[in-house]
């Protein structure tokens, strides 16, 4: 019952509208068939117009005194319309025929979604890009322009990016680059160049960075590096030049500092150093070298310093020091040797300097001197304090042993000497006019020498202890010991003789200045006596040194040379 007004409508209107809606159908349909009906009308009257004989004036138009054909000059019409379409509207084909070029601008519908080969212009009508585009992106072979018009990049792309080979220039111009591409980055074989259009690089590349086999060039183009890469730094196997040509390193690489096995030339090509690296320093074993091709060190190094077991050669020294170094010199345990292999020294060194206990060698190899040294000069005074079994420990049991018992019977020296301040100086001012300084000698009298004749250190009860002369005759010296004062159950040593002439030759080295009568304030002597006759053709000499031992000289008049020295302490043996 609802849709009874409806039907009744519909039965009224429908009748009255159905002829309208006819109309307007078949009038859209000839709309559609116009463009249709428009050509056939075009083709007739060309083809009517070409068919129709020309019979009469009708068909021809005057122009001055000539008659143009009306057949002719429509189709030279027609021709000339369809020429301005083709230029002004040309189709794809057609352009691509005529190799054509369509222009696109920056930014648009129709730049963002064009594929094939077009010229990409910017706002102001400057040429960006030439080339194949894939949906509007960069694709294929193609140039890119910058905003001044200088040429970018020629190559190949994909997906906007640069990918494949190429040639790469700056903003105005400049050729930057020449090789391969990924992802806008130099990957694979290239060549980079300078301003100066120079090579810089030529090589592998990944990611932008020099990586793999490549060679690296001086800003005057010679050679600078042949070798591995990794991430633009020297890496791996490789050589490095100086600009003039000369090899400053051969070897392995890491992170651009030598690293691993090489050799190290100065700036001329002379070979400094062969041996391990590690970042830039020796370290590990090795040799260095001296400008005259000499080997200086033989052994490890830590660090660029010598470090660990080696030998190092000083030539100008004339002695080549083995043993265990550390952080550049010599300590502890070594042995020294001449240029022509021959032993000098074996024991202590400090700072590659005898120091310590160590025995000196003459040229025949036989030992000249068993002692202590400091920085490389003997200190017999070190003897001095030590206990028996110390000094038996060092220099082994004594070929010769005479005990002398108390009171005191040993071989006669000076036994004491008294000195005021007034005398000492007195004494120095005979050599060179020098004063010693107020504070060189106390204004105390020193008693100098063993202890008084008759005294005996042993407490009661106890076992007195001999006094005893060790003798060495290999070493030509000797060494008394006696009780100790504090430990009278120790025997100390309380002197030491030396009497032979080589040993004596060496020793005097240090004291002939002084016996000479050449002062020298900073050797901590004091000149007591200078060669003072005392019979039987043999002369004196005695010196205080650091104020604590005394140095007995005693010389043979006839030739002056050194007989005996012998040294002890200004105190008791304690």
């Amino acid at each position: 019952m609802r849709n009874e007004p409806a039907k009744m409508l519909e039965s009224v209107v429908k009748p009255m509208l159905s002829p309208l809606i006819a109309k307007v159908s078949k009038a859209i349909q000839d709309i559609k068939k116009l463009p249709s009906i428009l050509l056939k009308n075009a083709q007739a009257a060309i083809q009517a117009l070409i068919q129709t004989k020309e019979t009469s004036l009708n068909s021809y138009v005057s122009i001055g005194s000539y008659f143009v054909s009306k057949r002719l000059l429509i189709g030279l019409l027609l021709l000339l319309a369809l020429l301005l379409f083709f230029i002004l509207w040309p189709p794809a084909p057609v352009m691509r025929y005529f190799g054509i070029l369509p222009t696109l601008r920056f930014e648009t519908l129709q730049a963002s979604s064009f594929t094939g080969k077009a010229k990409v212009i910017d706002s102001s009508e400057q040429l960006r890009y030439v080339g194949e585009l894939d949906a509007g992106s960069y694709s294929g072979s193609g140039k890119l322009y910058s905003p001044k018009g200088f040429l970018l990049y020629e190559g190949e792309f994909e997906k906007g990016l640069k990918q494949g080979k190429g040639v790469l220039y700056d903003d105005n111009g400049v050729l930057l680059y020449k090789g391969h591409f990924s992802d806008d980055l130099y990957n694979g074989a290239g060549t980079v160049y300078t301003q100066g259009k120079q090579i810089r690089y030529t090589g592998e590349f990944a990611l932008d960075e020099f990586s793999g086999p490549g060679k690296l060039y001086h800003d005057n183009g010679s050679l600078m590096y042949d070798g591995l890469f990794q991430n633009s730094h020297y890496q791996g196997a490789g050589t490095l030049f100086s600009s003039s040509g000369n090899v400053i390193y051969e070897g392995n690489w890491s992170a651009g500092k030598y690293h691993g096995a090489g050799k190290l030339y100065d700036i001329s090509g002379k070979l400094l150093y062969e041996g391990e690296f590690i970042q830039g320093l020796y370290s590990g074993e090795g040799l260095e070298y001296d400008s005259n091709g000499l080997v200086t060190y033989k052994g490890n190094f830590f660090e660029g310093t010598y470090h660990g077991e080696g030998v190092l050669n000083r030539h100008n020294a004339g002695m080549h020091l083995k043993g265990s170094f550390q952080y550049g010199t010599l300590n502890g345990q070594g042995t020294a040797y001449g240029d022509n292999g021959t032993l000098l020294y074996e024991g202590s060194f400090a700072n590659s300097m005898y120091d310590g206990f160590g025995t000196l060698y003459d040229t025949d190899g036989i030992p000249l001197l068993k002692s202590y040294f400091s920085a490389g000069k003997p200190r017999l005074e070190a003897w001095i304090g030590l206990s028996k079994p110390k000094a038996e420990s060092l220099l082994g049991k004594p070929s010769e042993q005479i005990e002398y018992g108390f009171p005191n019977d040993a071989p006669s020296t000076p036994t004491s000497i008294n000195i005021s301040t007034e005398s000492a100086n007195e004494a120095n001012r005979s050599h060179d006019g020098l004063v010693a300084e107020a504070a060189a000698v106390p204004s105390t009298v020193l008693d100098v020498g063993l202890k008084p004749e008759g005294e005996n250190p042993v407490h009661s009860g106890e076992k007195a202890l001999a006094k005893q002369q060790l003798t060495y005759p290999e070493l030509q010296m000797s060494l008394i010991v006696e009780p100790s004062a504090t430990h009278p159950k120790e025997a100390v040593i309380t002197s030491i003789r030396i009497w032979g002439s080589k040993p004596l030759a060496y020793l005097l080295q240090e004291l002939e200045p002084l016996a000479e009568g050449a002062k020298d304030l900073d050797s901590g002597y004091i000149v007591i006596e200078d060669r003072l006759p005392t019979g039987n053709g043999i002369f004196h000499s005695t010196y205080v040194k650091d104020l604590e031992y005394l140095y007995h000289l005693t010389f043979a008049s006839d030739n002056r040379t050194l007989q005996l020295l012998e040294v002890n302490s200004t105190n008791a043996a304690d």
